[in-house]
């Protein structure tokens, strides 16, 4: 399960995109505008982008370009509907992993995406440590205080969600987003309670991983250490 961000003023494309990712069991967060999406890449940490050339605002190149000059290192997966090769030599200088020209299998896609993740340094530990909350993401296995603590599948998703972004603040809706990509059973009051019960589950082995388990009034929910 990998964040990523998928930048694409194709709607109905990125519709299709975002969908089969999400049915990959990855979050997705998906913008129409260059500008906009440059501004998340930057602000957020995700484990993999996907971006068009063309795009209303920054294009693709400008995007690879200023996230690299910036120092960000998160693979990146460019779209595109050129295939002269100067043009895939301006992509790949200005920062871009790999391509996929328009159309394409989305078979090829996922194995792309896939490759890149697997190079990708943050795939090579699969633990995630907050506090005394260990998460072994490839076993699915949760250890609190060093006692293993069984959780269920939704709220061991939103523990590793909100273990992978320490100290961000994420709203019900972000979290449903994430956590429910193509279920209909979930709304905030479904959240509130399956945090109640993880933040219980947590403190039956720590109390110290039971308050880092936080409620930021009016905004949503985070984890500290």
């Amino acid at each position: 399960m990998a964040k990523l961000i998928l930048i694409e003023d194709d709607l109905i494309l990125a519709h299709v995109v975002k969908s089969s990712l999400e049915a990959d069991k990855h979050h997705v967060d998906h913008t129409a505008s260059g500008d906009e999406g440059f501004a998340w890449l930057k602000g957020e940490h995700y484990d993999a982008a996907i971006v068009d050339w063309q795009l209303p605002g920054m294009n693709g190149p400008d995007i690879c370009r200023e996230f690299r000059k910036g120092g960000g290192s998160s693979p990146i997966l460019m779209i595109t509907g050129k295939d002269k090769t100067k043009d895939l030599v301006e992509g790949l200088e200005s920062g871009a992993d790999d391509f996929i020209s328009k159309p394409f299998a989305l078979e090829e896609m996922h194995a792309r995406l896939r490759s890149l993740l697997r190079r990708h340094p943050v795939f090579e530990d699969t633990v995630l440590r907050v506090g005394d909350i260990e998460i072994d993401t490839g076993g699915g296995t949760v250890k609190v205080a060093g006692q293993s603590v069984s959780l269920p599948r939704k709220e061991l998703a939103i523990l590793e969600l909100l273990m992978r972004h320490p100290g961000h603040v994420f709203s019900g809706n972000a979290i449903m987003e994430r956590v429910w990509p193509s279920d209909s059973d979930s709304s905030p009051e479904i959240i509130r309670c399956h945090i109640t019960r993880l933040r219980s589950r947590l403190g039956d082995a720590s109390k110290t991983a039971s308050e880092s388990l936080k409620s930021v009034y009016g905004l949503g929910y985070k984890i500290d250490a």
